[in-house]
């Protein structure tokens, strides 16, 4: 598939006609990455919305999408400016709808965010990432949310670097949980702008309630004319700097009720529904076929390998080591295999 890494597309108010009757079909009905801008009440300031950074998590877009239909037949309207950018439409497009993270042999443009300045004249993903913050940087928004879905089932939560008001207040439009990581992988979320960022992973993008929860937290990032207002109405749980469950190169991975199979590690079929719930100590999550040694990364802000603070292993079984908490944990056994198998933290919250 022939992508040009250049191009934008830009639409203005679109139309039901624009729209099409599905957000499936105005899905196909898109070439590159699009912009969409939409007139506020107040011209003066701007917000943004990024959505499909990732193909396979299309809440955000079909959410955005019902949006963008009721604002065509008068039934909402933005409070100020609104710029929405769609982001990976080709790998959305992949057959079937929705399936693919990002296109074979490609890059996962959300790790592309990093020294984008020196890579893009490079990369053509690192020049996307660049048109895409370019493109947020023009209008000098006063906040940013970028809509994800989690890679398996769960709540929703929302993702920031550091914790301060303005963070909880956009968090609190959409859940109540955000998430504080320090772990530098090339995200959106990453980048200085000149309003406050954070991500919402609105859940799985099988629970029927994560397109819900985007379109709720949509009608109120766009209707409410101070964002700080629900900074002290709704409350939002903080959890601090987890980390990532990855496997070293070259092991292999698989799914199942029970050790019944030879991959070197195999992760119970199960564990989804760990995601968000305390997981007691001395929970068993998966069983290990072969030496363990140089398996598994855990690796903290200062660079240390901490698997043996969160995970111990007896009888060939992957245990945990403290009472844990799970976020992102997924059977998709290509997404485990080249982002990570989870997100972990102890239960420590504030």
């Amino acid at each position: 598939m022939a992508i040009n890494f250049t191009v934008i597309n830009k639409l203005s108010q679109p139309s039901l006609t624009d729209l099409t009757d599905s957000p499936e079909n105005f899905l196909l009905s898109l070439s590159a990455p699009t912009i969409i801008d939409i007139k506020g009440k107040n011209t003066q300031n701007w917000r943004v919305i990024t959505t499909l950074l990732h193909g396979n998590e299309p809440s955000g877009f079909i959410a955005l999408h019902q949006w963008l239909t009721e604002l065509a037949l008068g039934r909402v309207a933005a409070e100020t400016n609104l710029r929405i950018i769609i982001c990976s439409v080709e790998a959305a497009q992949q057959t079937p709808l929705f399936s693919q993270r990002y296109l074979v042999n490609g890059k996962d443009i959300n790790r592309c965010f990093t020294s984008i300045a020196n890579k893009a004249k490079d990369s053509d993903y690192f020049h996307r990432a660049l048109l895409i913050k370019q493109a947020i940087d023009e209008v000098n928004p006063e906040a940013i949310i970028d809509l994800h879905n989690t890679s398996g089932t769960g709540p929703a939560f929302a993702v920031s670097t550091h914790c301060n008001s303005e963070a909880l207040a956009l968090s609190a439009l959409f859940c109540d949980t955000m998430i504080i990581s320090h772990i530098q992988i090339g995200a959106l979320m990453e980048l200085q702008f000149s309003g406050e960022v954070i991500t919402v992973e609105c859940g799985g993008c099988s629970d029927l309630h994560a397109h819900e929860t985007a379109l709720a937290g949509i009608k109120k990032f766009t209707a409410v004319n101070d964002l700080m207002h629900n900074a002290n109405t709704h409350p939002v749980n903080v959890i601090y700097k987890p980390l990532r469950l990855r496997l070293t190169t070259g092991i292999t991975l698989d799914y199942a009720k029970s050790n019944n199979n030879s991959a070197d590690l195999v992760l119970k079929s199960s564990i989804e529904k760990h995601n968000y719930h305390i997981i007691p100590k001395n929970t068993e999550i998966g069983w290990l076929n072969n030496s363990a040694d140089n398996m598994f990364l855990l690796i903290d802000e200062y660079g240390h390998n901490v698997f043996a603070d969160f995970f111990y292993i007896t009888n060939n079984k992957l245990t945990c080591a403290n009472d844990l908490r799970f976020f992102m944990a997924t059977t998709n056994k290509h997404i485990a295999l080249n982002d990570c198998l989870l997100y972990v933290v102890k239960t420590l919250t504030l």
